[in-house]
């Protein structure tokens, strides 16, 4: 009890969190921004564009879910390094998930490349969608192999509490995004207007830039995550088999959740293109809300396995506690914003009248049940998580989002025919259900694991039940 009131009252705690989510939640807002800024630009080409994109930013999220499984992976370990104060230790992890997240997303890059249409009708049986989706997605898929650099450079910088820099990289790269899309999509200043394949070659220049801006500061700037060609093809087994300890697990679970992801937008899809314009825009402005909520959950994830490497159970409890509460109070205010704010929101999207009612209600519930979804994310992707316990995390994830959660939506729109507010709630059941599991586990304490000393237990002191 002694220590978690230290830990409340603690300010350089409270500093540690602001230090890192709130650049973290910056980032995100500014992200959203970009997108919405996108949606909106698109949105004047019709309801058609708007979906295309929509459903060819699935396809990289799915591919985004693949290096959120390597970058986690990192992350966990490199926090727990960091802990320790291992630096030695440090680049070796980062050239071991480099070079798998490259390899796996220039993979993903080829295969989108050659096929995008095939890849499409998966997506959408509307052909005008398809076909707009597919020369957006083959132009775009050019971009998957330098975000996987990008990406491993930027959470390897939060991982040892260096997210300042990466912000500021981001920030100017989302930017140019929004600069060259605009350009492109309209043919401003002397360029030809090209529509939705503007926004894929605008994002494309934009990642260039990135990745450009990240090589070179971490070159001569920071000398903690210094790699170079040599190391990308050093091998360290040591580290290579505590990196894949946590990768499979982590990779599966972010894999199969991605995947699982793009089957709700399929449902809306194939029901109706209104519908999907309508859960496009509901799931962007979620994301807005949840800004705060998921740079806690980064914040957790870096002060979580930093304690965990100290070697202190007794921290690692306190401070997750903490997260917790600061997480459920965020996510309640972020669905109060979401509620009232939802009007003014709306009034930024060129959509149909029929299409803002149905999206309306998909709002409504998503506002009522944000904390829930916040709380999920904490324990998923924050607390336990910095804590080494990926296997749980990842028989959790797929029992509840496959076992219920899917099966609820396709029975729900596809069977039962329900209006499309009741599908939209139940692609909630799946967060609920897996906060109530975390929750148990988190306090059974088993999921506190040193992953740098191949997953051993931290023992548990006396004083802890308090």
């Amino acid at each position: 009890m002694r220590l978690r009131l230290q830990i409340e009252r603690s300010g350089q705690f409270y500093k540690s969190v602001l230090a890192i989510a709130l650049p973290v939640a910056l980032l995100n807002i500014f992200n959203f921004s970009v997108g919405m800024v996108d949606s909106v630009m698109l949105g004047q080409l019709g309801e058609t564009a708007m979906a295309a994109s929509s459903l060819g930013n699935q396809v990289f999220a799915i591919v985004n879910s693949v290096t959120y499984g390597t970058t986690g992976a990192a992350a966990t370990l490199l926090s727990q390094y960091w802990g320790k104060r291992d630096l030695a230790a440090i680049p070796k992890v980062i050239a071991a998930c480099m070079r798998y997240t490259f390899l796996i997303c220039l993979a993903a890059s080829v295969v989108v490349f050659l096929q995008p249409v095939a890849i499409m009708r998966i997506f959408s049986s509307d052909m005008a969608v398809i076909a707009a989706g597919a020369g957006y997605l083959r132009i775009y898929s050019l971009s998957y192999a330098l975000y996987a650099i990008s990406i491993t450079l930027i959470t390897s910088l939060r991982a040892i509490e260096n997210v300042r820099v990466p912000m500021l990289i981001n920030m100017l790269s989302y930017s140019l995004n929004i600069g060259f899309n605009y350009c492109l999509i309209f043919g401003k200043f002397g360029l030809p207007a090209l529509g939705i394949t503007g926004a894929a070659i605008g994002t494309l220049c934009a990642r260039i830039i990135e990745l450009l801006a990240l090589i070179i500061y971490c070159k001569f700037f920071e000398k903690t995550v210094h790699i170079t060609l040599g190391s990308f093809f050093c091998f360290d087994r040591g580290i290579e088999h505590r990196f894949f300890r946590l990768l499979v697990p982590i990779t599966i679970t972010e894999v199969l959740f991605g995947v699982g992801s793009t089957m709700y937008p399929l449902v809306f899809g194939r029901l109706d293109t209104g519908a999907m314009a309508a859960y496009s825009v509901s799931y962007a402005l979620q994301q807005l809300c949840t800004s705060l909520t998921f740079a806690l959950c980064s914040a957790a994830c870096v002060l979580i396995g930093k304690a965990v490497g100290e070697g202190d159970r007794q921290k690692v409890m306190a401070q997750s506690k903490a997260f917790h509460l600061m997480c459920w109070a965020v996510g309640f205010l972020s669905g109060a914003f979401l509620y009232f704010g939802k009007n003014w929101l709306l009034g930024l999207y060129a959509i149909t009248p029929e299409t803002m009612a149905v999206t309306d209600n998909f709002l409504t519930l998503s506002a009522l049940t944000l904390s829930i979804v916040a709380m999920e994310g904490m324990y998923a992707a924050g607390t336990l998580r910095g804590g080494g316990d990926a296997t749980f995390n990842m028989i959790f994830t797929n029992l509840c989002l496959w076992g219920i959660g899917i099966p609820l939506v396709f029975i729900a729109g596809f069977v039962l025919h329900w209006p499309m507010w009741a599908v939209f709630l139940l692609t909630k059941s799946y967060y609920l259900i897996k906060a109530l599991c975390c929750l148990v586990r988190f306090y059974s304490g088993k999921w506190i694991k040193d992953v740098t000393a191949d997953g051993k237990f931290l023992k548990k002191t006396a004083a802890e039940p308090s």
